[in-house]
């Protein structure tokens, strides 16, 4: 089960299942086009015990009643694969909701990783085909699982943009 929280509203939503139960993995939000949100879950442990290189996406909308899911059906869709099974990956997405990026995490080796993956979309209307995973250039000093990312804004703290932060829950799924 996947739980959403809709910050204007302060209420959740809980009926939203993935197509693949995961635990330890990583998600965020990116903004699509129309005032629409994609909730992105990438990696993670599956049902299975194997690390996942999957991704899952959701569309949704603040509404005046809360959150409003826009898939069809409720249903979560597949997004672009990760570059490489990912578990306990670090994630942010940008101050501008335009890009998401995974740090470190645990590979199906059972390594501990360095390597920073950016998902970009050139198509703000088709996120399946208009969405690609990058690794960048640089990597983290030393290797890093289960750690903590945090966007930062580029305007001063106390400005009224900081009530639109969003919090994502990485519990175990069932």
């Amino acid at each position: 089960m996947a739980f959403l929280i809709s910050i204007s509203s302060m209420t959740w939503k809980d009926n939203l299942s993935l197509n693949i139960a995961r635990y330890k993995h990583s998600c965020g939000v990116l903004k699509a086009a129309y005032e629409k949100k994609i909730v992105v879950v990438a990696g993670g442990i599956d049902r299975f015990k194997k690390i996942s290189n999957t991704v899952e996406t959701l569309l949704v909308m603040e509404g005046g009643g809360g959150l409003m899911t826009l898939s069809d059906n409720n249903y979560w869709d597949y997004g672009p694969s990760l570059p490489m099974p990912l578990s306990d990956a670090a994630s942010a997405t940008t101050a501008d909701q335009t890009g998401f990026f995974l740090f470190g995490g645990t590979s199906d080796n059972a390594a501990t990783s360095v390597s920073i993956f950016k998902l970009g979309c050139s198509h703000a209307y088709d996120f399946q085909q208009g969405c690609t995973w990058t690794k960048i250039d640089h990597e983290l000093h030393a290797p890093s699982a289960m750690g903590l990312a945090i966007s930062m804004p580029s305007y001063p703290l106390g400005h009224r943009s900081y009530s639109n932060v969003r919090h994502c829950h990485q519990g175990e799924q069932s």
